[in-house]
């Protein structure tokens, strides 16, 4: 096992259905990284004091193809191969929320990893929005 304090630079980019403007919200921050044989762990605090979880099991080739991020209220999988399904609490009850997962990518840097991931959420098949998520951590 490998625990390790890192520094992180992480970028959202979000697209609501009834906007033609991107959002950017963005932090910078240490977080933590764990990493087993089975998973890797990195967990961070944001702008607004949610601590956040990213946990992935390593395929062969280096790579994850399943993605969990974690807050506190709410947990949403990201997977290449199928739409996940989460549960999200509103004020008009729970919405279960289908994760369409276009795009996961990892790449080594020269002093760090980088992930892209770009998705869509939508609830009763109505689109809701198009994220794009990056973190770099050194």
């Amino acid at each position: 096992m490998e625990r390790r304090e890192i520094s992180l630079h992480v970028k959202q980019w979000v697209q609501h259905e009834s906007s033609d403007e991107r959002e950017l919200f963005e932090v910078k921050t240490k977080g933590e990284l764990v990493e087993l044989s089975t998973f890797s762990r990195i967990t961070y605090t944001d702008n607004n004091d949610v601590k956040i979880e990213l946990k992935w099991r390593p395929q062969r080739n280096g790579e994850a193809n399943i993605l969990e991020i974690k807050q506190p209220a709410h947990s949403m999988f990201f997977d290449l191969s199928q739409n996940t399904l989460t549960p999200y609490h509103t004020p008009q009850g729970v919405w279960q929320l289908e994760i369409v997962t276009k795009q996961m990518s990892w790449q080594s840097l020269v002093d760090g990893h980088q992930l892209d991931l770009a998705y869509e959420i939508k609830h009763e098949q109505e689109m809701l929005g198009k994220y794009d998520f990056q973190l770099i951590y050194k």
